[in-house]
């Protein structure tokens, strides 16, 4: 039998997209007693206002952010968490992944380095090569950028006929990024990325993905910034609720549902769904929202879930103080009620 979890989470439609950013022991209830004592200040201690994409939210000060990614254009965005130490480090780095691709050279199958160039400002590298000999008609097109402390790697899959055109998209985007401080909210045009700023226009699409977590307490967070919509009735997050619930059959029947209905939030129309349930052991709050877009960068469609996860029976040595229902309600609405778009982002 499918738990249900995993219907509510296939419906929900933000946790199983970003779900690689998440450590397996939250996906699988949690921590050992060897984590007990831990304390709520993370949770209870107040919120943080932090920039994902184009729009800010607000979330608790003790969350560590697990990953955030971008994608413009079809180009991927993501960071680097352990940079070079200098420049010169991040150097000697690009020269031993040139060599490493040389080294996979075949010039018979055609697979290894085809082209390798700097960026503009000593920016990094940009590097084309063919994975395998699988991917006889595409080849990766990938930059290494450093600005400042911070580095990035870009990559997008390409078909060879298109290989120019995405060059010079991943040239354009590795030129525009800024460094930013992980907490610092700019005042600037462009879209937040894991400690940078993009100054850029989308060409076409781009998605924004974070997602945050307190490991030791079972509480974690998604949130979702994509080109999208408008979204038909059935495609919405009440009807796919409903249908998970018809698929789930009688393990419905230990769902509770605190909300489900219609919502506006900063003049944005969406739908909410809250609910309690009985999984492994212990009881979940999970939550989600959907704002929904116009399919233009301006007016994305924006996805949040929320979970928190307490025993149901809580072991008398495990001296850690989970949230009630009621505290989870109000970081959740907390977090809601933030959802706005960066002021100067546009």
């Amino acid at each position: 039998m499918v738990p249900i979890r995993d219907w509510l989470l296939f419906a929900g439609g933000t946790l199983p997209s970003v779900a690689v950013v998440l450590a397996a022991s939250l996906s699988q209830g949690g921590p050992s007693l060897a984590n007990r004592g831990a304390s709520m200040s993370g949770l209870r201690g107040g919120m943080k206002t932090m920039c994902f994409g184009r729009y800010i939210v607000a979330i608790p000060s003790g969350a560590a952010v697990a990953m955030t990614l971008m994608e413009s254009d079809a180009t991927t965005i993501e960071p680097s968490y352990s940079p070079a130490s200098s420049y010169g480090e991040f150097v000697s780095g690009l020269e031993v992944h040139e060599a490493a691709l040389l080294a996979r050279r075949d010039k018979a199958e055609g697979v290894g380095l085809r082209e390798v160039s700097m960026l503009p400002e000593d920016r990094g590298r940009l590097f084309i090569y063919r994975e395998s000999t699988e991917a006889r008609a595409s080849s990766i097109v990938e930059a290494l950028v450093r600005r400042e402390s911070a580095e990035w790697r870009l990559w997008f899959e390409a078909l060879d006929e298109d290989i120019g055109i995405i060059k010079s998209d991943t040239e354009d985007i590795g030129g525009s990024i800024e460094f930013r401080g992980a907490d610092v909210i700019p005042v600037g045009p462009g879209a937040c990325i894991e400690n940078g700023l993009l100054r850029r226009t989308p060409r076409e699409v781009e998605t924004f993905k974070l997602a945050g977590r307190i490991e030791e307490l079972w509480w974690r967070f998604e949130i979702q910034s994509l080109v999208s919509g408008p979204f038909e009735k059935h495609d919405q997050l009440l009807t796919r609720m409903a249908m998970a619930y018809r698929l789930a059959g009688k393990a419905t029947s230990a769902i509770s549902v605190v909300r489900a209905r219609e919502v506006v939030l900063d003049g944005r129309k969406g739908q909410e769904h809250v609910s309690l349930y009985p999984d492994n052991g212990t009881t979940t709050f999970s939550a989600h929202l959907e704002l929904y877009g116009d399919a233009t960068y301006k007016v994305p469609t924006l996805q949040l879930t929320m979970e928190a996860h307490r025993p149901t029976k809580q072991d008398p040595r495990d001296t850690r103080q989970f949230l009630s229902k009621e505290e989870a309600l109000a970081i959740w609405d907390a977090m809601l009620k933030s959802i706005r778009p960066r002021p100067g982002a546009f």
